[in-house]
């Protein structure tokens, strides 16, 4: 194994996982928007939520990782992953 070969193994150990964080986070949400209100935006327009569903609501529902919707459903994971619809399809 060469020198380089460890060295980026190294910091693939060590920073991979945030790395790929950051670049999806960016990814997802570029101006870095509001995650509540893209969220709740998302959900709406997905049939998810009512109107009435406000933004206090998720946050309080993500705080205590419990939600009032089917929380693993297609379209409620689209609008985990892409709230903003920018480069996922369902």
């Amino acid at each position: 194994m060469s020198k380089t070969n460890r060295v980026l193994e190294a910091c693939e150990k060590q920073y991979d996982e945030s790395i790929t964080f950051l670049y999806e986070s960016t990814r997802r949400n570029p101006q870095k928007q509001d995650e509540a209100a893209i969220t709740v935006r998302c959900l709406q327009k997905a049939g998810l939520v009512g109107k009435d569903y406000t933004e206090r609501k998720w946050r309080s529902e993500y705080d205590a990782g419990v939600f009032s919707f089917p929380e693993y459903d297609t379209a409620a994971r689209q609008c985990t992953l892409d709230p903003l619809g920018l480069w996922r399809t369902p």
